[in-house]
C-alpha cells in the first residue's frame, strides 16, 4: 500500500490539470498514489489525464455531476489507500519537489499533529506571480486567527486519513465552505502546523464557485463562524468588525 494518497478533484480544468499532475509525479517521495476524480467535466479533461495513467500509481474516476464539492472530496478520500492524504486542487500546483517528503517526515515525527500545510505563492490565471502569502506556523498561531482569517491553503495540506474519516469527512450539506468547517471540527481535539516554506502555487481567478455566488457563500461562512465564536473567544465587537474581511479572505482562497 502507498504511504501517501495524493488527491486531485476536478471539473472543467483541462487548461490547468496537467501542470497539477506533473507536480505530483515529480515529487522526490515516490511511495505515493495519485487519485484523480473528475466531477463530470464537459471539456477535454479526460484526454489531458489519459497519458498520465501510464504511471501505475495514477487512478482516474469519472463521476456523474455531484451535488457539491464536498461529495467529490469524500468520494476521493474513500478511494485513498495511504496513511496520509495530500490535497491538490486542479488549478493549483506544487512548486517544491520535496513537499511530500518534508511533510511526511514531520508528521511521522510529530504524532500529535493531524494536518500540515504551507505558505503559498499566489499566481494569476496565466501563472504570473502576484504576491506571496505566509500563514501562521504554530498550532497556537493558527487557532488564534481561525475566525479572523483563513489559516490554510487547501492545496498545501497533508492530513492523517484516519482522523478525517473518523469525523465523517467533509460536510456534504455545505456547498462552499466544507474545508473551513472540517478544519474547525478537527480543531476540537487535534493540532495543526504550517511550514513557512512556499510549497505551492495557488491560482487566483474569478471562475470560482464562492466568487460567483458571493452572498450564498457569505451566509455559510457567517453560520460557521457563529457556531465557533465562543470557543475561539472572539468578542462581539471584534466579531462584527472582522466578519466581512473573513468572508472576503475565504472566497479568495
Amino acid at each position: 500500500m502507498p504511504l501517501i494518497s495524493c488527491v486531485i478533484i476536478t471539473h472543467n480544468r483541462a487548461r490547468y490539470i496537467g501542470e497539477a499532475i506533473k507536480s505530483i509525479l515529480a515529487q522526490d517521495f515516490k511511495d505515493l498514489e495519485l487519485i484523480i476524480v473528475d466531477d463530470a467535466s464537459a471539456d477535454n479533461t479526460p484526454e489531458i489525464v489519459k497519458p498520465f495513467l501510464a504511471d501505475g500509481r495514477a487512478r482516474y474516476f469519472s463521476l456523474p455531476k455531484q451535488p457539491n464539492i464536498a461529495a467529490v472530496r469524500n468520494f476521493a478520500n474513500r478511494q485513498a489507500r495511504g496513511k496520509y492524504i495530500a490535497v491538490l486542487d486542479s488549478d493549483d500546483f506544487w512548486c517544491d519537489s520535496q513537499k511530500l517528503s518534508r511533510q511526511y517526515e514531520f508528521l511521522e515525527n510529530h504524532p500529535a499533529i493531524v494536518m500540515a500545510g504551507s505558505s503559498a505563492i499566489i499566481i494569476d490565471p496565466e501563472g504570473k506571480e502576484k504576491r506571496r502569502a505566509v500563514k501562521p506556523s504554530s498550532d497556537a498561531g493558527i487557532k488564534k486567527v481561525f475566525l479572523l482569517k483563513n489559516p490554510f491553503f487547501h492545496s498545501s495540506l497533508m492530513y492523517r486519513k484516519d482522523a478525517i474519516l473518523a469525523l465523517g469527512g467533509y460536510d456534504e450539506k455545505l456547498k462552499y465552505c466544507d474545508d473551513f468547517d472540517l478544519w474547525l471540527r478537527l480543531s476540537e481535539k487535534e493540532y495543526f502546523y504550517n511550514f513557512p516554506n512556499f510549497f505551492i502555487k495557488y491560482r487566483e481567478h474569478a471562475d470560482n464557485e464562492s466568487v460567483k455566488n458571493f452572498w450564498r457563500a457569505s451566509r455559510e461562512v457567517w453560520s460557521i463562524i457563529r457556531r465557533y465564536r465562543k470557543k475561539f473567544k472572539v468578542g462581539l465587537a471584534v466579531f462584527g468588525k472582522k466578519i466581512f474581511q473573513k468572508i472576503v479572505d475565504l472566497i479568495k482562497r
